[in-house]
């Protein structure tokens, strides 16, 4: 299946306010989609409109002639738009429309098959570009780990672009602080104020104020016996923060290995912290036990009615920046983040055990 990197596929995040601006560039403008059935049959289209991580749906009946799509945008905006055919034949895609009056998009059938065609929009224009790049690359690696330089050499030339602060925030969860201020700082200012670019920023941000060499945030939780747990509790020995979740299989694989270190350095004073990413606590203590991660505190970065009701910022994992598990933080006795390490691999293990051998 062709990779395919859509705005939908983004996690949920929360974005930070952005710098007032002028007033003529917070209004929106009135865009008008002009959708042009090249048939004279009818049919249905239902457009769902991605708004703020919520959803408007539209649903147009078609009677062979052009039909509008009308909106107000501030920046581009990505549609998931299905045609229902009346004989029953069904297309379904995406695109991107832009803040400007009116674009065209064409509908049709061509040797038995639906197309559709778009004009006016250069937006999808470069996302079409980016994601046949990105085809090429995975038909000839087939890893998605390959498409980072193709990506980061599309930003550097496409820096005013919504879709580089798009392929900007879909990377900030493996990029570290610094790789990530220097992408944003290539982007121009209207394109760094788009919605994506600017949740790029804000982990960015998140990940700076909890890396090597910050003092650890202080962090309160119920934990796996139901008693209440504090940071301050573990404070003045070198802490592990372990982020993980039941559902993590990388997580749960390296935890043998991880255990082998741990009881070795537990005896001299490392204390450990569990912060499980599940919303549910059976599956986490469920885990734990499996996993015989009883030597540890456990706490959950936050339940899923907490998440609910107070939104995503309320999880210990939105707190220190973690957008990729494991991702491991090594305390010192002072309370200096001295090591982190996102994703699982075999050099992030040696220097773990480096930094613990050296700390003891």
């Amino acid at each position: 299946m062709p990779y395919r990197t859509t705005i939908t596929q983004l996690f949920s995040m929360l974005c930070f306010l952005l710098p007032l601006i002028s007033l003529a560039e917070d209004s929106c403008i009135d865009v008008s989609l002009k959708i042009n059935i090249d048939s004279k049959e009818s049919g249905t289209v239902f457009i769902r409109n991605v708004l703020d991580n919520k959803f408007k749906f539209d649903t147009i009946p078609i009677w062979g002639q052009p039909v509008y799509f009308k909106d107000c945008l501030t920046e581009p905006r990505q549609l998931e738009i299905t045609y229902r055919h009346e004989n029953g034949a069904e297309l379904s895609f995406a695109v991107f429309i832009e803040p400007v009056r009116n674009q065209d998009l064409t509908i049709g059938s061509k040797n038995d098959s639906l197309y559709y065609s778009i004009s006016g929009s250069k937006t999808e224009e470069e996302y079409q570009m980016m994601t046949t790049f990105q085809d090429q690359i995975m038909k000839k690696y087939n890893d998605p780990d390959s498409l980072v330089p193709m990506e980061r050499a599309f930003i550097k030339a496409n820096p005013d672009s919504y879709i580089s602060g798009m392929l900007l925030a879909l990377q900030a969860a493996r990029t570290n602080a610094d790789t990530l201020g220097y992408y944003l700082s290539i982007l121009t200012p209207k394109a760094r104020k788009y919605k994506y670019a600017s949740q790029g920023e804000q982990i960015m941000l998140r990940k700076k104020e909890n890396s090597v060499g910050t003092p650890v945030r202080l962090f309160a939780a119920t934990d796996n016996n139901d008693q209440p747990f504090s940071s301050t509790m573990v404070y003045g020995k070198p802490i592990l923060l372990e982020f993980w979740a039941s559902w993590c299989e990388p997580c749960r694989k390296s935890f043998p290995e991880l255990q082998k270190m741990i009881r070795q350095y537990q005896p001299l004073g490392l204390e450990v912290v569990g912060i499980s990413e599940d919303m549910h606590k059976d599956a986490w203590l469920k885990a734990i036990k499996t996993d015989s991660l009883q030597n540890w505190h456990h706490i959950l970065s936050g339940l899923k009615e907490d998440v609910e009701a107070k939104g995503p910022e309320q999880r210990n994992s939105y707190r220190f920046g973690v957008t990729v598990f494991p991702t491991r933080i090594l305390v010192n006795e002072n309370g200096i983040i001295i090591g982190r390490w996102e994703g699982e691999s075999e050099h992030n293990t040696i220097e773990l055990k480096a930094l613990l051998q050296k700390t003891y």
